[in-house]
């Protein structure tokens, strides 16, 4: 379980997770570096290069508000949340991952679950990625980094591939 607790007096203050003795896994928590919001990822069912998709609640510290991130979105498709937020704790990223006819794409939230970018899947398709980690992010938060997989029909190679990702130019 997780709770808020006073210190100076030992009472719980609310219980922010129950634990589920029936349940598998647990679920993994982070703090934006302010400490207003939890992140609490619902328990992964396997640990797999696709990143199964979990369900994941904000809750906003001072308020007790929680956004329910959604697992899907209608233009990129299934939403895989990375977990950890942005370095100064304005977002979180998903990464979409495609499905027969879909190539992959990255969706910016903010700590409440709103999309506020979307690097779009046309600037990836010419890369025939097969597979995408979640990125590092430049610590102010101006662009982020990820690291992706493709296929060389070619050289029948893959090939490691690094992209910048800036906000402000959405590029």
């Amino acid at each position: 379980s997780l709770i808020e607790a006073n210190l100076a007096t030992g009472q719980t203050e609310r219980i922010l997770y129950q634990y589920d003795p029936q349940g598998e896994y647990q679920p993994m928590f982070y703090w934006t570096p302010d400490l207003q919001y939890l992140a609490m990822f619902g328990p992964e069912q396997a640990s797999t290069m696709a990143m199964p998709a979990r369900p994941v609640t904000v809750v906003h510290l001072p308020t007790g508000e929680t956004y329910t991130f959604p697992d899907e979105a209608p233009d990129v498709g299934q939403l895989h949340l990375c977990d950890q937020f942005s370095p100064l704790g304005n977002y979180l990223i998903a990464l979409a991952t495609p499905s027969a006819q879909e190539i992959f794409s990255i969706v910016v939230f903010d700590p409440q679950g709103n999309p506020v970018q979307t690097l779009p899947s046309e600037q990836l398709a010419a890369y025939d990625l097969s597979w995408m980690r979640c990125p590092a992010w430049q610590p102010s938060e101006e662009a982020f980094y990820f690291q992706a997989l493709s296929y060389d029909d070619t050289a029948n190679t893959y090939q490691y591939l690094i992209f910048k990702y800036s906000l402000a130019n959405q590029t």
